[in-house]
């Protein structure tokens, strides 16, 4: 396994496992983050950032762990929830910083895209207006939680021209509505750490 690709850092010749943490709820506390992970192993640091007025949440969130395999456990946990809300968990490499994955060539014939790290109050007008300059959208499909129907942060973007691609990947890393969204080709497999419905929205379609 990749150290920098599991979010191994070293720092003073000592590594550290650290998981990002986005999309949590703005009343998460370090005792909720603690409680989610009871079954995941030993966490030596929360770095929670805050509101300054409010004191609340920013919905996002560093966490280390004492061991490779306790951080490895800890991304297995992406797409639970804290609260109301799905969190992702991805690797990260440094203190107020995510790593976005470079995405790869697009596959031969792809016109749509995955895009995840989405905030949970975002619309289908919204992610459509951000990825309007990317070329003409045929549709936008939503993923929604089977039971409860709370759209679930991530989404797949159907284009009518393959070439549109080109600027919808650049996305990737870029914020949307606040949030570092994650943008790669969609190449037609099941996204795993994930039970969800996913909706076709009228507007594109």
């Amino acid at each position: 396994i990749n150290a920098e690709y599991m979010g191994i850092r070293k720092m003073e010749s000592q590594e550290v496992y650290s998981a990002f943490l986005s999309g949590l709820p703005y009343d998460t506390n370090e005792e909720k983050i603690r409680e989610f992970f009871k079954d995941t192993g030993e966490i030596l640091k929360i770095t929670l950032p805050k509101f300054q007025d409010s004191g609340r949440a920013i919905g996002y969130a560093h966490v280390e762990f004492k061991t490779k395999e306790e951080l490895e456990n800890a991304l297995k946990m992406t797409g639970q929830s804290i609260g109301s809300r799905y969190i992702i968990i991805q690797q990260s490499t440094g203190k107020g910083k995510k790593t976005i994955t470079a995405p790869k060539a697009a596959p031969e014939g792809c016109k749509t895209v995955f895009v995840k790290g989405l905030p949970y109050e975002i619309t289908e007008e919204q992610i459509g207006d951000a990825f309007s300059h990317c070329g003409s959208i045929d549709g936008i499909r939503l993923a929604h939680n089977w039971s409860t129907k709370q759209f679930k942060g991530f989404c797949y973007i159907d284009f009518h021209d393959p070439q549109s691609l080109v600027s919808a990947i650049k996305m990737n890393g870029k914020e949307v509505g606040g949030r570092t969204i994650s943008v790669d080709y969609d190449e037609g497999k099941p996204k795993s750490g994930y039970k969800y419905q996913v909706t076709a929205v009228s507007k594109y379609n």
